[in-house]
């Protein structure tokens, strides 16, 4: 299962650079994914994700497989640092899997 975690994190991590590109040309995070030319049905992965959601200030929430991942398991990358400068941008993980489940840098909601 902690691979299964580690693989939803790179498919959802892969969003992390049409976000920074809007937000370098717009000077804001966009509110759609639309907005970085992303269709909402290529964002699920069977057994894996069940949706993802953009969230306000830039932040990507990943609802989990709940068959993989039981219910209600979910896990956010949000933007954190410098935005007068997009590319030093850092981005905070955060879920609310069992500690045993982690990988990489995600921390406890």
């Amino acid at each position: 299962t902690r691979a299964k975690f580690a693989e939803a994190l790179i498919l959802v991590s892969n969003l992390r650079m049409p976000m920074l590109e809007y937000y370098a040309t717009h000077n804001e995070w966009p509110t759609d994914f639309s907005d970085i030319n992303i269709s909402g049905d290529s964002l699920t992965h069977s057994g894996l994700i069940d949706s993802i959601e953009l969230r306000s200030g830039g932040a990507l929430h990943a609802n989990l497989s709940e068959g993989t991942f039981g219910p209600g398991n979910h896990f956010q990358l949000a933007p954190d640092g410098d935005t007068e400068n997009s590319m030093a941008i850092d981005w905070l993980c955060r879920t609310n899997l069992d500690k045993s489940l982690w990988t990489g840098s995600c921390v406890a909601y």
